[in-house]
């Protein structure tokens, strides 16, 4: 105690850090503190140098300028020789553990610095029990990884940083993989293991979860922290002067946006399998609905009934008023979690991504070079650029997104689900993934976004259903345009709706 005040222990400091590669400049000038205790929120405006950001506070490479200190030991400087990895443990969409052996072993025998020779099994697990215990989960110390859900992964990962000592826990994206109550939860997690001295930096594209947990929070932009908001902010909204652009866009659609379509329905699902009985939806020409699951194990059940095909005893469609056997291909397209990475073929041409769903209306794609030409001036005039003669390795995030939207676009389905489609994505991506999604809603196609967290979803939306499990049933809840400002406050875009509800009535 000096002058009335507690002294605060600094965990982690970054000053003036400047990180090349290849001699490109990817962090310039970064500076950054947090002190013993803190959940500090991370809000990237681009994802632009965000793995060499991590890379910097977790592994030390060597640094064209500046210095890290981690627990007030000056760990890596740019005139420095040794580059030792930091005791800093990263949590995100993708689990570090290993599937095939169990807790135990995860938690104990993997982590850096264990050297036991003989092993006692019963041992570790009253120490580990504890653990367990403190988080208030009840899990079998010998169950295998790959037998857990997603957020019990996460606790466990968790649960392995906390046991190794490590003073800082960095969350990544966590809310794309878990449900809204498991984020609760984790976050009543966080503010326990902070009152005992751990810290968080907590890394998500939406302001509006950061500020559920955060005390404060670094805005990254341009490769630098540009900007720090403290705790005062807390409830308010991301400066708007950061995505202008995107909301101007947002607003206009709501205000021109109306509650019901008028279009003819396109689609309809009937859900037959025990666990999703009772649950139907059918969506309209140029609609966007949008499914959120309030659970994990709903969505990834969901996604599997969905867009496997042809298993009549799960899920009954119906297209155009037309009931199906099965999932008709070329009437509904599918576009998987981060499709610039996981829908392109790297081997084919620009070009060839484009057509590669095409030959059922052009027969000829393969053998003929004006159909394919006219699919290159499709891209051309849709989007004022020509990338059909780059390597697809060569297109930027962005581009690869509109080759994916466009091939869609092209083969015009009726319906388009989206998968978690703004998962991983910075401001500017976001942007743009909206504005394809509108393009194809223009083109008349029904789109189905597929969530576990909302994210953007709710500024392309024209319905909203909510799934949640309750006494082994499922409980479904829609909101229409107008029931928009019902839905939590905390979800982005709320206040946008609620803003363009006060100036113009609901037709």
């Amino acid at each position: 105690m000096y002058g009335g005040s507690v002294m605060k222990t600094e965990i982690l400091r970054l000053e003036r850090v400047t990180y090349r590669r290849d001699n490109t400049t990817i962090l310039n000038n970064l500076s950054m503190s947090m002190m013993k205790g803190d959940i500090m929120g991370l809000q990237p405006l681009e994802t632009y140098g965000l793995e060499e950001l991590l890379s910097v506070l977790t592994e030390n490479p060597p640094l064209y300028f500046g210095y890290v200190y981690y627990m007030e030991q000056c760990v890596n400087a740019w005139n420095a020789a040794r580059h030792e990895r930091n005791r800093i443990s990263v949590i995100g969409t993708r689990s570090t553990l290993v599937g095939d052996l169990d807790i135990l072993t995860n938690v104990f025998v993997l982590r850096p610095g264990f050297r036991q020779e003989r092993i006692s099994e019963k041992m570790l697990v009253r120490q580990l029990q504890p653990f367990l215990d403190d988080l208030g989960i009840r899990l079998d110390p010998k169950t295998t990884v790959d037998r857990l859900s997603p957020y019990e992964r996460v606790l466990v990962e968790l649960l392995r940083a906390v046991v190794a000592g490590h003073h800082l826990i960095i969350f990544r994206e966590i809310s794309s993989v878990i449900s809204e109550e498991e984020l609760k939860d984790l976050h009543r997690l966080l503010r326990h293991y902070a009152r005992r001295g751990f810290s968080f930096l907590y890394i998500s594209m939406h302001f509006e979860e950061i500020m559920q947990v955060c005390s404060s929070t670094a805005i990254y932009h341009d490769a630098r922290i540009d900007m720090i908001i403290e705790e005062d902010f807390r409830g308010k909204s991301l400066p708007r002067s950061y995505y202008q652009d995107y909301y101007n866009h947002v607003s206009r659609r709501l205000r021109r946006c109306r509650p019901d379509k008028e279009g003819e329905e396109v689609f309809s699902a009937e859900l037959l399998s025990d666990d999703l009985k009772g649950f139907a939806f059918s969506v309209r020409e140029g609609e966007c609905l949008v499914i959120q699951n309030m659970e994990t194990r709903i969505y990834n059940r969901l996604v599997e009934v969905l867009t496997r095909e042809n298993d009549v005893s799960r899920v009954r469609f119906a297209f155009r008023g037309k009931q199906e056997d099965g999932i008709r291909r070329r009437k509904m397209a599918v576009l998987r979690e981060e499709p610039g990475k996981t829908m392109i073929f790297e081997d084919l041409s620009v070009l060839d991504n484009l057509c590669i769903t095409l030959d059922h209306k052009l027969p000829s794609i393969w053998v003929r070079k004006k159909a394919r030409d006219s699919v290159r001036e499709e891209y051309v005039r849709e989007f004022g650029t020509d990338i059909c003669s780059r390597h697809t390795m060569d297109l930027t995030r962005i581009e690869r997104l509109r080759l994916i939207y466009m091939r869609v676009w092209l083969e015009k389905p009726d319906v388009v689900f989206l998968l978690q489609p703004f998962k991983g994505a910075d401001v500017e991506e976001r942007y743009q993934i909206f504005k394809l999604q509108e393009m194809l809603l223009k083109k008349g196609m029904a789109v189905v976004i597929l969530a576990v967290s909302m994210g953007d979803s709710l500024a392309i939306a024209d319905r909203v259903i909510r799934l949640a499990s309750v006494r082994e049933r499922l409980d479904v809840k829609e909101y229409r345009y107008e029931d928009f400002p019902k839905l939590p406050g905390y979800l982005p875009w709320v206040d946008v709706y609620d803003e363009n509800m006060e100036k113009e009535p609901v037709l």
